[in-house]
């Protein structure tokens, strides 16, 4: 009798041991699609540097920059590995479209606009919700560029 209570024991581990790892393939997001959320990130982490680069640039020279290149040169913050993807090591697109606005593309992984998924990504803004593929991500400079209404303090 004391043979059956510990075999039941054990086949009902067994089974409980086996659907909880079946359940869970279901449940835990793979090791791959955990590696491409991180390269989003970084690329929306990248994007965040870049575009308070952008922003000082403007609030000193009264212009935003031609290109990324320029930025660099110009931004003691910026590295080579902020302005290229961390996978591919491309550049990040930056395109001028308007006066105070500019848009940075790159090829994002994954999407982030899942409804499903919105515990992972509920800390972003707006400006940094992306789908997969080629995306390009508008922004507009906090600062005045024009040279005539920023006040000197003395």
């Amino acid at each position: 009798e004391k043979n059956n209570v510990i075999r039941a024991y054990l086949y009902g581990s067994l089974i409980f041991i086996i659907i909880t790892f079946i359940a869970s393939l279901f449940f835990v997001e793979s090791p791959t699609e955990t590696r491409k959320r991180k390269i989003d990130q970084a690329i929306i982490n990248s994007f965040s540097l870049i575009n308070n680069a952008v922003d000082t640039y403007a609030r000193e020279f009264y212009k935003m920059p031609a290109s990324l290149e320029v930025l660099k040169e110009e931004s003691v913050h910026l590295r080579d590995r902020d302005l290229e993807d961390p996978e591919t090591k491309e550049m990040y697109e930056y395109n001028i479209t308007g006066e105070k606005t500019f848009e940075l593309c790159a090829t994002f992984r994954t999407s982030n606009q899942d409804k499903e998924d919105e515990s992972s990504y509920r800390y972003l803004s707006e400006k940094a919700l992306h789908n997969a593929g080629d995306q390009c991500l508008k922004r507009t400079l906090r600062s005045n560029i024009n040279k005539e209404a920023v006040e000197l303090d003395f």
